[in-house]
């Protein structure tokens, strides 16, 4: 089994309470100035019965065609495996290297088919240990952080080809929603095709991963976050970075979280935001800026917090 696929496997075990499980996707058209971002969850509540849900974002530079759905499924419509990675919730399917579904409402519609080879690893943001321990209270990993996709999605009958485009695929699971966080990720810089950056963070403290060519980094973040911008600076050994993430307010979708604890959480989210990175390598005790990264309109970007924006 390729260690992607173990990180993807089920971690909920089907009676525990509270708990939540997500498997989360993105995937970009450039050439379309379009985005989409696709969710398979579990939600199984303090009180109330367990559920499984389908979501999904359209995200467009085209004003007004922004798009969010969501379908809902009761435990005797999803099936999945413990011993291999394969969900079926209500119809909709995932496995490590292919992804299909459909989620409407009254009067939309969003479809996707999708496959891909996977990665033979994962990005762990915790040392192994800390998956199998107490804390942190949710665990994360990107068992897929860039792997090239073909297929298909479609949105109200427009029909959007995927070719050799980069998709993103991660996991993460817990007990408990905190307060607030901030989300971002891009694999798909002007600069370096290859490279990836994913940041996960706290109003003040943060992880992320830097990958540019054979350079792998793990970095500690600090910096400061709102919903249509966020700048941090990282550092690890011999290493820092400084760059900015941003987008406009009519570029980000709101949807809401159930917090299996009780109460909600108000998600703001866009797969369309722009990004900045500069490396700087120490040598000789001063810094020196050794690579750029760019990307125009390709990087996802997403907070949450505990009370709800009341202009989206």
């Amino acid at each position: 089994m390729l260690l992607s696929e173990y990180d993807n496997l089920t971690r909920w075990n089907g009676r525990e309470r509270p708990f939540y499980e997500v498997y989360y996707l993105k995937l970009n058209e450039p050439s379309n100035g379009v985005a989409l971002w696709f969710r398979y969850t579990f939600l199984s509540p303090s009180v109330g019965t367990p559920s499984a849900s389908v979501w999904a974002i359209f995200n467009s530079k085209k004003a007004g065609d922004n798009l969010a759905l969501k379908n809902t499924f009761a435990m005797s419509e999803v099936a999945y495996h413990k011993t291999k990675f394969g969900l079926n919730l209500g119809g909709s399917i995932l496995r490590n290297d292919h992804a299909s579904g459909i989620v409407r409402d009254n009067a939309n519609v969003i479809s996707w088919n999708i496959g891909w080879r996977p990665l033979d690893s994962s990005i762990r943001q915790y040392p192994s240990l800390l998956y199998i321990t107490p804390w942190p209270a949710t665990k994360v990993v990107t068992p897929n952080p860039a792997v090239i996709a073909s297929g298909f999605f479609e949105v109200n009958g427009i029909r959007y080809e995927v070719e050799s485009s980069p998709l993103y695929q991660g996991h993460t699971w817990g007990r408990c929603y905190s307060n607030g966080w901030a989300w971002a990720n891009c694999q798909n810089f002007a600069e370096d095709k290859s490279a990836i950056l994913e940041l996960v963070a706290q109003p003040s403290f943060g992880l992320g991963y830097l990958k540019i060519g054979q350079k792998k980094m793990r970095l500690f973040l600090r910096g400061r976050y709102n919903r249509t911008s966020w700048e941090f600076n990282g550092r690890a050994f011999g290493k820092k970075i400084e760059g900015r993430i941003s987008t406009f307010s009519q570029n980000i979708i709101g949807i809401t979280y159930h917090n299996p604890c009780g109460g909600k959480r108000y998600c703001y989210n866009t797969n369309i935001a722009d990004v900045a990175v500069k490396l700087y390598e120490k040598k000789k005790g001063k810094w020196n800026l050794a690579h750029e990264l760019t990307s125009a309109g390709t990087a996802s970007f997403e907070t949450v917090t505990s009370r709800p924006y009341q202009d989206l």
